[in-house]
């Protein structure tokens, strides 16, 4: 959910899915949604929203939606509610708390590692930025900096921040906003 996505990007997002879902062996084929709202709309505004959606794609039964920018498990919930399917729910419908234990952050580092691993690099005192410091990249950086990466430079729609010689990452998750929806 964002005010600028298009159908072009819902398009590579959704080839993007079915590549990842092909390579990690899943039988389904993968696929995308956007909606085209402000994630920071008034929350009984977005509930209907998120609400209106599902009932839309209530007989795309092979389709099961999952939390991205602008949505969290409270949207997955919502969801849930009105088809009976989703994942990324909030642990009160049985959900694994995400965000709060950063598991994409992990898997996009446990990438990182393979990756490292097949071009020989190291990542002690490897210089990283993260572009997306939001629920996926803060955690990325964390995992990276328990390797020995440094962060450099880091941002997100506010903004960017960067030092040379590696910025203090406690203070900038900090200072992040809570509640992003």
């Amino acid at each position: 959910m964002a005010p600028d996505v298009s159908t072009e990007e819902a398009l590579r997002l959704a080839r993007a899915m079915t590549f990842k879902n092909a390579a990690a062996g899943l039988s389904h084929g993968g696929g995308k949604s956007v909606i085209f709202a402000d994630p920071k709309m008034p929350l009984s505004d977005k509930e209907r929203l998120i609400r209106g959606f599902a009932a839309a794609i209530a007989d795309l039964t092979d389709y099961i939606p999952g939390p991205d920018m602008g949505t969290d498990e409270l949207a997955m919930g919502w969801i849930k509610d009105e088809i009976g399917r989703a994942v990324g729910l909030p642990r009160e419908l049985g959900g694994i708390p995400l965000d709060e234990i950063g598991a994409t952050g992990f898997g996009l580092v446990a990438a990182v590692d393979v990756a490292r691993v097949e071009i020989g690099l190291s990542l002690t005192g490897a210089r990283v930025v993260v572009q997306g410091f939001g629920s996926v990249g803060q955690h990325a950086a964390r995992f990276l900096a328990e390797k020995g990466a440094v962060l450099v430079a880091a941002s997100d729609t506010h903004g960017t921040i960067a030092d040379q010689d590696g910025l203090d990452l406690d203070a900038l998750v900090a200072s992040r906003p809570k509640g992003g929806h």
